[in-house]
């Protein structure tokens, strides 16, 4: 799997595809596409249904920043 960039992941949130960029990563689980930052977990979407679960604790700048791209992708689906 090639390295995904910030800018790449909200077409690949809205596409609901496993990625990996270097603190930020998204994998499918059973019937969950859960997004996680570091090691804590952002966002869950149910792949059937596109139920979507976001985190809404405050993190770091950076965190808050993966968010935001999470986001975008999040409101495409």
């Amino acid at each position: 799997m090639a390295q995904t960039t910030l800018k790449q992941v909200p077409s690949k949130v809205a596409s609901l595809t496993p990625f990996k960029g270097n603190s930020l990563r998204a994998e499918i689980i059973g019937n969950e596409y859960r997004i996680i930052s570091y090691s804590t977990l952002m966002a869950t979407v149910d792949i059937t249904t596109k139920a979507i679960w976001e985190n809404d604790r405050r993190y770091s700048v950076t965190t808050s920043k993966h968010m935001g791209k999470v986001r975008a992708g999040l409101a495409s689906l």
